[in-house]
């Protein structure tokens, strides 16, 4: 058995890993891997809509979202299984890092008012990384740095 499909094994074996996903669309799925704890599975073969592995934390006061996904579709699959568990106000979804199949879907909770939080150098790598994707020339986005980083809804450092 190979190693990566040993630890699947392991975690497949733990008893706080939900049999039954909380939900399914195909190319992910949500399921519950601990107290208060969700995992957001993807599955590429069944398509890029979030391309990732995520997830979502529940508490009693607040509830925080982990990665942004591919696309705005791939955010709000994950906050409507995160509605399916718990009505908690969303304190922020945090972007592990800069690259599109993590990033690209931010643009879905900026437009719900939800704080985006990376490390510092997340932030400047989207920008940087992700704005001429978006049609802005070089110029343009580094005299209005701001303007770019509010595009991303409103990406804040963590």
């Amino acid at each position: 058995m190979t190693e990566s499909a040993q630890s699947f094994a392991d975690v497949a074996d733990d008893a706080r890993v939900s049999e039954t996903p909380l939900v399914d669309k195909g190319f992910a799925s949500v399921r519950k891997i601990g107290n208060g704890l969700y995992a957001t599975i993807s599955d590429l073969s069944k398509g890029n809509t979030t391309l990732c592995n995520g997830g979502f934390l529940v508490g009693r006061d607040a509830a925080l979202l982990v990665e942004g996904f591919a696309t705005p579709a791939g955010a709000s699959f994950q906050m409507d299984a995160l509605r399916m568990v718990s009505q908690a106000p969303v304190k922020a979804a945090l972007d592990t890092h800069y690259h599109l199949d993590h990033s690209l879907g931010n643009a879905f909770y900026g437009t719900r008012g939800i704080e985006v939080w990376a490390h510092p150098a997340v932030a400047r790598r989207i920008v940087d990384s992700y704005t001429p994707l978006q049609g802005a020339d070089l110029a343009t986005r580094r005299s209005r740095e701001p303007i770019g980083r509010r595009r991303l809804g409103r990406l804040k450092s963590a």
